[in-house]
């Protein structure tokens, strides 16, 4: 990553103005200088100055096995949620419970994703059932909406008119495997929910340093789309083939 808290100050600096600032510093004899490091917007924790070269911008560096949804891999216990141990039953009952009260869970997505539409909701329940996400052991209807909201990106175009920014959920970095989003019930998770600029190019995804804003915290959005009797029969009709 290019962009990260500066290390002394409280604000945003680029890996280039790092390097400039405190990279080319001459150490004296002895001076055992260790370059302060600048931390990582989203997850907080130090990061390394990799100084820019010819064929290299200069750039952050989180330590190799540290966990960060900034670094690639670190999508990948969110969108692989095929279960190790699938409970076949289990899962058909969770599916009978989603058909019965999608409403609810549609009203706790809407709070989670700003102007969140039916078209995404439809996606968020195909692709949890292409990867088997009903079938994890201790999956209650009550952690699904913050288990869903993990599978997809939200960008403009996706909700319904009026989102203006791209957003990306996340857990804390304590969280490698998703059965951790409900077996903790005395130390539960942080949700955090990033809201980005959208890319200029289309089929691009937006980078971390396009970040708007990064919340584990926040209010309820001004405006809910009410579902008609019309779309409330589609879905039903839709459910009932489809789970």
């Amino acid at each position: 990553m290019r962009v990260a808290w500066h290390p002394e100050r409280d604000e945003f600096v680029k890996a280039s103005d790092v390097e400039e600032e405190f990279g080319k510093r001459t150490l004296a004899a002895g001076d055992k200088f260790e370059q302060p490091p600048a931390r990582c917007r989203v997850c907080g924790r130090n990061l390394t100055l990799v100084k820019g070269t010819p064929k290299i911008v200069a750039h952050f560096r989180h330590p190799a096995l540290l966990f960060c949804p900034t670094k690639e891999t670190a999508r990948a216990p969110y969108l692989r949620l095929r279960p190790v141990d699938p409970d076949p039953e289990a899962g058909k009952r969770l599916r009978q419970i989603v058909a019965d009260r999608w409403q609810d869970l549609y009203s706790e997505l809407q709070l989670l994703v700003p102007y969140f539409s039916l078209q995404e909701f439809r996606a968020l329940l195909r692709r949890a059932s292409s990867q088997r996400l009903w079938e994890h052991r201790g999956l209650e209807f009550e952690q699904l909406a913050r288990t869903l909201v993990m599978l997809a990106d939200y960008p403009p175009w996706t909700g319904y008119q009026g989102r203006k920014l791209w957003f990306r959920f996340w857990y804390d970095h304590g969280i490698r495997d998703v059965a951790d989003l409900w077996i903790r019930p005395n130390d539960p998770p942080r949700l955090f929910r990033a809201s980005f600029e959208p890319p200029a190019s289309i089929g691009g995804r937006p980078a971390y340093e396009d970040v708007v804003a990064i919340k584990d915290e926040w209010n309820q959005p001004d405006w809910v789309p009410r579902l008609g009797s019309r779309q409330i029969e589609q879905i039903d009709n839709w459910l009932a083939k489809f789970l």
